[in-house]
This record gives structure tokens, C-alpha cells and sequence, in this order.
């Protein structure tokens, strides 16, 4: 049996730039309103019901480098490759090229996506070259030149879910016009939580690595996956232990907070409730956690949050530990 071995070549990891600069629902142009843009991230849930979107995409060399990758005589195509993790659905587009760069359109029928679609553009190689001529770079026909970042297509929104679905924002603390944010430009994160019911989650972009590692790396084992997750993991503990002391803060300005607390508050606190050893009803837990606090007893509602968060999220990473544990015996 003959064993061929791949070469490694040079290629240009995330120099093109991929855009999306107009959407089509069902034939009508989406008005700017509807449309959430930050940075790689594209957030349409609110549209209403929809059968076919369409996305006119520009591809561009903005550093013109992808010729430094392009063997002498070698012709090149530029694709999208569009991907729905949630149904399986995948797809390339090839692009014709224009002034800019080179420019497509992408059709999603909504019977086929959900979730999330994301989007990326590579640069391919056309047809085999002489290997004569490789000087370390691609000869073989398909094999990628260059990649841009990866585009992500918000289509739905998640169902709240106490504790992880916090409307969240990256912003550079050190420059935001926020005084909360300025006086914590060191800090990972800061809850807002001016309104109890829709809190947000402010993320600090000034922190160096701290967005690629938490918005690009994926998977489950390896060194940055175990960074990335305890992060997160640090990151929670604060953002609940915040939200839940502001709940109780206008629970106790309420008569009866179990029937006047909004939903989402109180889905929080029964999450809570349930990461707590005691043998209680949830709903007696959240009534006497409520009244020490209006008794003026915040330490002793904080200490039973505090080992409710802690029990929740080791409890979470001792069995996604045991998953990536198995993963790797599998792969081994």
C-alpha cells in the first residue's frame, strides 16, 4: 500500500475580508433597522416569519497579499462556504470576480436553516501546477490559498435560560463614555442591571485575547478549550452573584415578590434554589432568601448564592470534564 503525504505550503489564514452588504427577505430589501451588525456577528432574529433570505456577500483583498500565495501560472476561485451546525446544511457558493474584489449572492430557504449560518470565503486553487514551480506553496487543484474570519448569521433568537442568556455587548472599557465601565477598565466583565428584568452583560475588549478566545476558540479539549472555560466560569460566578443581589434588591421593595417578581427574576432564583443541598420547596427557599434581605440579612442570601453558584457551575464543568475525558479515550 502506497502512503502519500500531504506537504504543508504556505497559505493566508484570514486575509480576505468577507461582508454582507444587503439582505433580501422574501424579495424585499431588509430595512437597516432590522439588522444588528457587530463585527463578525449578523442579528436578524427579530424579522418575522420568513421563507427565503437572501445575502448579496463581497469578498476583498484589502492588503492585496493573495498573490503572495498563488504559485506562478496558478488560477484561483473564490467560494463561500456557508454551514447551519443546527440542521447539517452545507454549502459553497462560487464568486464572480468584480472591481472590489469578488461578489455573490447566498439563497437560505428557512426550511433548511435555524440557529445560527455562518459564513466563510476562501480563495482556491483552480487546476494542478507544476511542483517544479511550487516554491512551498499550493499546486494541487482545490487546495485553499486563503481564508477571511469566519461571519456568523444570527437567525433566531434562544429562549431565555436563567443564568446563561444575558444580552451581552463587547465594548473597550478603558474608552466607553460609561463611567461604570472606565473606573473597572481592568475587569473581565460588569453587569448592568438598571432594569432587574433585562440585565446586560458588558464584556471588556480591552482586555488582550480576551474576545478571540471566548468568540473563536471551539471544542472541548485542549489548553485553550480549559482557559477559555474556566474564564467563562469566572465570569458567570460574578454576572449571577450581581444579578441575583439585584433581584433581591427590588424584591424587597415589593409586597408579595412571588407574585409580583417578573418571570425571568424568578426563574433565575429557582435556578438557584435548585443548586442548593438543602431538602426545601424552591419556592420556600426564594420566599426566606427574600425576607432576610428585606430584614436587612444580605450576607447569609449572598453565602446561600455563593455556594448555589458554585455547586451549579462545578457541577456543570465536572461533567462536561467527564465528556471531554471519553471524547479523548474515543479518539485515542
Amino acid at each position: 500500500m502506497y502512503k502519500f503525504t500531504v506537504p504543508p505550503y504556505l497559505w493566508g489564514k484570514e486575509i480576505l475580508h468577507c461582508s454582507v452588504n444587503s439582505i433580501y427577505v422574501d424579495g424585499s430589501a431588509l430595512d437597516a433597522s432590522q439588522i444588528n451588525i457587530d463585527q463578525a456577528h449578523i442579528d436578524i432574529h427579530d424579522v418575522d416569519d420568513w421563507s427565503e433570505l437572501r445575502l448579496e456577500v463581497l469578498v476583498k483583498d484589502p492588503e492585496e497579499e493573495l498573490q503572495n500565495y498563488i504559485v506562478a501560472g496558478g488560477d484561483h476561485t473564490v467560494k463561500c462556504v456557508i454551514r447551519c451546525p443546527a440542521t447539517r446544511m452545507r454549502r459553497a457558493n462560487k464568486f464572480k470576480q468584480c472591481t472590489d474584489g469578488w461578489s455573490g449572492n447566498i439563497d437560505l430557504r428557512r426550511e433548511y436553516f435555524q440557529g445560527v449560518v455562518e459564513i466563510e470565503a476562501f480563495s482556491i486553487l483552480n487546476d494542478h501546477v507544476d511542483t517544479r514551480l511550487d516554491e512551498g506553496k499550493a499546486t494541487r487543484r482545490g487546495e485553499r490559498l486563503a481564508s477571511s474570519p469566519l461571519v456568523k448569521l444570527h437567525l433566531d433568537s434562544r429562549p431565555p435560560v436563567p443564568g446563561r442568556d444575558i444580552r451581552s455587548r463587547w465594548v473597550n472599557f478603558a474608552e466607553s463614555e460609561l463611567e461604570e465601565l472606565v473606573s473597572r477598565k481592568d475587569s473581565l466583565s460588569y453587569l448592568e442591571h438598571v432594569n432587574v428584568e433585562d440585565p446586560c452583560l458588558y464584556l471588556n475588549r480591552g482586555v488582550s485575547g480576551l474576545e478571540n478566545l471566548l468568540v473563536n476558540v471551539r471544542g472541548k479539549i485542549g489548553v485553550n478549550a480549559r482557559v477559555r472555560d474556566s474564564i467563562v466560569a469566572l465570569i458567570m460566578s460574578d454576572t449571577l452573584r450581581s444579578w441575583c443581589a439585584a433581584v433581591f434588591v427590588h424584591a424587597s421593595e415589593l409586597e408579595d415578590p412571588m407574585e409580583e417578581l417578573d418571570e425571568r427574576s424568578l426563574g433565575l432564583l429557582r435556578d438557584m434554589a435548585r443548586n442548593t443541598i438543602e431538602k426545601e420547596a424552591d419556592e420556600s427557599k426564594i420566599s426566606r432568601w427574600c425576607r432576610s434581605w428585606k430584614e436587612e440579612n444580605p450576607a447569609f442570601v449572598l453565602q446561600q448564592i455563593d455556594r448555589a453558584i458554585h455547586r451549579k457551575l462545578t457541577t456543570a464543568r465536572k461533567i462536561e470534564g467527564l465528556c471531554k475525558e471519553i471524547e479523548k479515550r474515543i479518539d485515542d
